[in-house]
């Protein structure tokens, strides 16, 4: 808003005409911003006075970090975690790890995780350059899932900063009830396997997906929900574009679909262990 500019006259604003959703803001900043990393920080957040130094000194002593994961607390429940990161279930299908979880000493250690949650999160320059920006047919909901994918595939590797805390309100834009939440996440769950998973492991994460697909749709069909099923039948719609997007995504991979399954396994139950 114009007050921001006139609160914070050292901060530069841009402003869309339109709503072209999270993944086009974001890169929209991204572009404008310079230096060499990147920090992205959702509008329902509130940052630990120290947030923002912990991310920065993990990349600075890491080099073979490209991205990191902040520790994103409930802002009404702080003593519990929203999330360390992403992570995948066996289905294949993206979470929060850790979420629901009391913080506490298993989550006090700074650890190797499939991606980072761009509500709070860094990212070197250089990864997006290498890699790309966030993937705006996504519109909005898990176009951090297929950055992490891609940046994964290409090699850079993510670090949870247990020391890098915010706290999250959850639903500042639209609420996990909202039907554009269960449509989008419906759809582009489906789709980031889509685009991203190596060949190898396409069969066996495909069909354990359609038949969870499935029972979700028919789950959320008798409790009146039809957005679920909405987003599954966009998602084969729009089968063919990423069917194209997967083709360039597998040709710039430098990671085997071995060390892909390790990752995706890396917390492949809900929760850590």
């Amino acid at each position: 808003s114009s007050d921001l500019g006139k609160s914070y006259p050292e901060v530069r604003y841009i402003r869309l005409d339109t709503n072209r959703g999270f993944a086009a803001a974001v890169n929209e900043g991204i572009r404008h911003c310079g230096g060499t990393r990147v920090a992205l920080l959702n509008n329902d957040t509130r940052a630990a006075p120290q947030w923002l130094r912990e991310l920065e000194k993990t990349l600075e002593a890491r080099p073979s970090l490209g991205f990191c994961s902040s520790k994103m607390l409930f802002a009404d429940r702080p003593d519990v975690i929203n999330s360390i990161g992403i992570g995948f279930t066996r289905a294949g299908m993206a979470m929060d790890v850790g979420y629901g979880q009391k913080d506490g000493e298993k989550f006090e250690h700074p650890r190797p995780i499939f991606g980072a949650c761009a509500g709070a999160a860094m990212y070197r320059r250089t990864l997006f350059d290498d890699v790309g920006l966030f993937d705006e047919d996504f519109f909005m909901w898990y176009e951090d899932v297929d950055l992490s994918f891609r940046a994964r595939l290409a090699g850079y590797e993510c670090a949870y900063v247990p020391t890098a805390v915010v706290y999250h309100v959850g639903g500042g834009t639209a609420s996990s009830s909202n039907k554009s939440h269960l449509h989008y996440c419906s759809r582009n769950q489906v789709l980031v396997l889509v685009k991203n998973l190596p060949g190898p492991l396409r069969a066996r994460y495909f069909a354990r997906m359609s038949g969870m697909c499935l029972k979700h749709s028919l789950k959320m069909l008798a409790q009146g929900k039809p957005a679920v099923l909405g987003g599954y039948l966009a998602a084969l719609r729009d089968l063919r574009e990423f069917l194209k997007k997967y083709k360039v995504t597998s040709s710039k991979a430098r990671v085997s679909a071995e060390d892909i399954m390790k990752l995706l396994t890396l917390d492949s139950e809900v929760g850590l262990h």
